[in-house]
């Protein structure tokens, strides 16, 4: 392998961990395996060694877990999304539209168009540089949605483990209970505090709020003056 590859394989692993849609992705399996770990194994994340790995673990084990987490990722997390946005759907609207919020309340509706009419412009007038453009849209939305999609799984794989934390005190969010004890009022202390509780508001806001229709947001919806794609 060259270094020019070598350099790029870098920078694209560096790409990836600047995106959020990353950590919460791992931090959710992370989660998820302490969960899982503590409640067939006995013990959690933080008590494993290379001797519990040598001992205690066969390869039946690993794809047991790897069968669960997709289980989790694939059904448990969907069908939870799925739950919390039919509630959104029976929530009266003026409670609803507290979380609302549309960059493009008051423009003109002739200067927003939705993500399907730029797709039917570019393939009516076979406009293969409108078309690239809908990809890319297209592109920005996705992502959009797995950030939101693993805010959720995030958010729900550290409650579980919170459960598992009941039968096991090392369990990985006993690292957490440390930073919400008032008795330690030290300036560290509070700014992990902050940033901890900011990361779940976060996270709350991206995998509920938004993600689950909470907030009537569209991520389809987007501006340009006199675009005529109708």
């Amino acid at each position: 392998m060259s270094w020019g590859k070598v350099f790029n394989t870098i920078n694209s692993q560096l790409d990836k961990a600047k995106d959020f849609r990353y950590f919460a992705m791992l931090a959710s399996f992370l989660f998820f395996l302490d969960f899982t770990l503590i409640n067939l194994k006995g013990y959690s994340l933080s008590q494993v060694s290379y001797e519990t790995i040598k001992n205690h673990l066969e390869i039946g084990d690993v794809l047991m877990f790897l069968a669960l987490y997709a289980f989790f990722v694939s059904f448990a997390v969907p069908f939870s999304k799925y739950i919390l946005w039919f509630v959104s759907r029976i929530i009266p609207f003026k409670i609803l539209y507290f979380f609302h919020h549309d960059d493009l309340d008051g423009v003109n509706p002739n200067d927003y168009f939705y993500l399907h009419q730029l797709k039917s412009f570019a393939v009516k007038n076979n406009n293969s540089v409108a078309y690239k453009y809908y990809n890319d849209l297209l592109d920005d939305i996705n992502k959009d949605d797995q950030l939101n999609y693993f805010c959720l799984a995030f958010l729900i794989a550290t409650s579980l483990d919170i459960l598992a934390y009941f039968e096991n005190k090392d369990a990985l969010f006993s690292v957490l209970i440390p930073f919400f004890d008032e008795s330690n009022n030290t300036f560290g202390r509070a700014a992990i505090t902050l940033i901890l509780y900011t990361l779940y508001v976060f996270c709350f806001y991206l995998g509920v709020v938004r993600g689950c229709g909470f907030s009537l947001h569209k991520n389809d919806k987007l501006y340009c003056k006199n675009h005529g794609f109708n």
